[in-house]
């Protein structure tokens, strides 16, 4: 069993827009396209490492396996087939949703996963919960020198649990604005993201992105990426026994940490 063409392309726009506004990742980290959906392994292209380890030749490391995503659901055939698609983009948003927290998951715990394990004090800095307007903006300073230091020197990008957004909320009445830049840290970007409990992450930048714009900037300048073998889309699995049509909303992809000193993540 397939659906129409155009009702795919139809339901595959609606994933691909509400994928866009729905992943902090997506919005905030650049992607590109490997062209081969079937892709088994990503170059690694990593540079520098927490040990200071480089791979043989000018980019090393051991080539990233691409995982999949995807949410399962299923519709009547009534439904697949209505001459609206309304029946079946209401099944499909909500499971991009889904998608894209998954997703998200996913490549945050990448992108956090060198400065934990390493556990250096540079990139792995310790700022409490319901720390002061000073110890904060210390805090940011302290860890937009060390990004500097690494080159990275346009605006950062902050992508923050709840709390610790909470905490930035706080200081709108004084110098601390999350709805616009971060003054004194160059922070030009604020993310909540409820995948990251008790973790703050400061992403260096040789860029200037724009709050969101991570999908239109070019890839290959930044300290991480995202390859993307299968861009969000919908998947026909079939008809299963009892008549109804097992659908899911997928993404295929391998996130990159080609710096690791491109990323500082704060903890409690």
């Amino acid at each position: 069993m397939s659906l129409s063409a155009e009702r795919m392309a139809i339901a595959n726009r609606a994933i691909w827009q509400t994928f866009e506004k729905s992943s902090i990742a997506w919005q905030a980290i650049p992607h590109w396209d490997t062209g081969d959906p079937g892709q088994v392994l990503v170059r690694n292209d990593v540079t520098v490492t927490m040990r200071r380890h480089r791979g043989r030749g000018p980019l090393g490391g051991t080539p990233i396996r691409p995982r999949g995503r995807q949410v399962l659901f299923r519709v009547t055939l009534a439904q697949a087939m209505a001459a609206a698609p309304d029946a079946l983009l209401a099944s499909v948003i909500p499971r991009t949703v889904r998608l894209a927290s998954r997703f998200d998951r996913a490549v945050l715990r990448a992108l956090r996963g060198p400065a934990v394990t390493a556990g250096r004090a540079r990139w792995y800095r310790t700022l409490p919960a319901g720390a002061g307007e000073r110890t904060t903006r210390r805090e940011l300073v302290a860890a937009r020198a060390v990004l500097e230091n690494q080159g990275y020197r346009a605006h950062s990008c902050l992508i923050a649990s709840t709390r610790y957004y909470a905490d930035l909320s706080r200081f709108t009445a004084a110098t601390l604005l999350t709805k616009g830049p971060l003054t004194a840290p160059s922070v030009n970007s604020v993310f909540r993201a409820s995948q990251l409990s008790g973790l703050m992450m400061m992403l260096g930048r040789r860029q200037e992105i724009a709050h969101g714009a991570g999908g239109s900037a070019s890839a290959g300048e930044e300290p991480v990426d995202i390859a993307v073998c299968v861009p969000p889309s919908l998947e026909v699995i079939g008809e299963n026994a009892a008549g109804q049509i097992e659908l899911a909303v997928r993404v295929r992809f391998a996130t990159r940490v080609k710096d690791e000193r491109g990323v500082v993540v704060f903890h409690t």
